[in-house]
């Protein structure tokens, strides 16, 4: 059996289990969902390609294409200026500066920055 593995934080314990019981192990890609982690895990995962326990998928078919690719930046890009009018409608921000206006910034940007991490 051929295991094909988009590879992160959550996969990699898998990933081993397949290289460990010696199965056909394939790497498409390599994404780690905590962007700090992106270089250990692309360094534990080539170790393994370079040992050739594992092939790496875009090697063996050079046809296929990554059709989406998460940029590390994507984490600081400010998605805040964006959304700002769907948040301000949503979550009311006028009310909350009418009611609490000293902390009405503190409360919006609160409240945005808990919303942009899952959108």
């Amino acid at each position: 059996m051929n295991y094909i593995f988009n590879i992160n934080e959550l996969t990699l314990p898998a990933f081993w289990l397949a290289i460990f019981r010696e199965k056909s192990v394939y790497v498409l890609s390599i994404e780690a969902l905590f962007p700090p982690f992106q270089r250990l895990i692309k360094w534990l995962v080539n170790r393994e390609l370079n040992k050739n326990r594992a092939i790496d998928l875009m090697d063996k078919c050079p046809n296929i294409e990554h059709v989406r690719i998460y940029n590390i930046s994507l984490l600081y890009y400010n998605i805040f200026r964006d959304t700002f009018d769907w948040h301000e409608n949503y979550y009311r921000f006028k009310s909350a500066a009418r009611e609490l206006a000293d902390y009405s910034m503190a409360i919006s940007l609160t409240t945005v920055n808990y919303t942009a991490g899952k959108q």
